[in-house]
C-alpha cells in the first residue's frame, strides 16, 4: 500500500494547513501549545545539553506559545520562530520550528490539529513548488516582506510595543 500521507502533495497541503490554522490563531490572539519534533527543530543559542536531554530521549518538544512567547513569534509559509525561557535560569533561545515539524497544536486541553507527515529534511536548504522539490534558494526581497510585515495591523502593535 502506498503511503500517500506522505507524498509531496500531502506535505504541501498539510503545511499549508498548519500555516492557516497558526496564522488564524495569531489573528484572534489566541494563545496555543505545540508539540514538536525534536530533531528538526533548532536552537539560537544553542541550549545547554543538560536541558536538552529530556526532548531529546522523548524525540518531542512541547511549547507554550502564550504571553511574550506568543508576541515573538514569527510564522513565515515555512516556519514559525519563537523565542522562549528555559529551565529554573530562564535561559532564552530563538526556536525555528520547520511547520511540518508540529505534530500537534493545542488550545487549553481541545487537540485542534494533529500532522502525520513527516517534515522534509535536507542537508542543503530546499524549496517545494509545483510538486518538485529543489535546492535552489529563492530571493527574498526583504523591502516587500517589511512592506507586507507593517501591512498587518497586529504586527504594527507588535513593533510599537518592542520600541516602548
Amino acid at each position: 500500500m502506498k503511503d500517500i500521507f506522505n507524498t509531496t502533495e500531502y506535505k504541501i497541503l498539510n503545511e499549508k494547513y498548519i500555516f492557516d490554522t497558526i496564522d488564524y490563531l495569531f489573528k484572534h490572539n489566541q494563545f496555543f501549545d505545540i508539540i514538536c519534533l525534536y530533531d528538526a527543530i533548532s536552537f539560537t543559542p544553542e541550549l545547554p545539553q543538560s536541558l536538552t536531554q529530556t526532548f531529546k530521549e522523548q524525540g518531542y518538544i512541547h511549547l507554550s506559545v502564550s504571553k511574550y512567547t506568543f508576541e515573538s513569534a514569527i510564522l513565515t509559509e515555512e516556519k514559525l520562530s519563537i523565542e522562549a525561557g528555559f529551565g529554573e535560569e530562564n535561559i532564552g533561545s530563538v526556536i525555528n520550528i520547520p511547520l511540518l515539524a508540529i505534530k500537534q497544536i493545542m488550545v487549553g486541553r481541545a487537540i485542534i490539529l494533529v500532522n502525520i507527515a513527516e517534515p522534509i529534511q535536507f542537508d542543503v536548504p530546499t524549496f517545494i513548488k509545483n510538486d518538485t522539490i529543489s535546492t535552489k534558494p529563492k530571493k527574498v526581497d526583504t523591502k516587500k516582506s517589511m512592506e507586507a510585515l507593517l501591512k498587518n495591523p497586529e504586527n504594527q502593535k507588535l513593533i510599537k510595543k518592542k520600541k516602548k
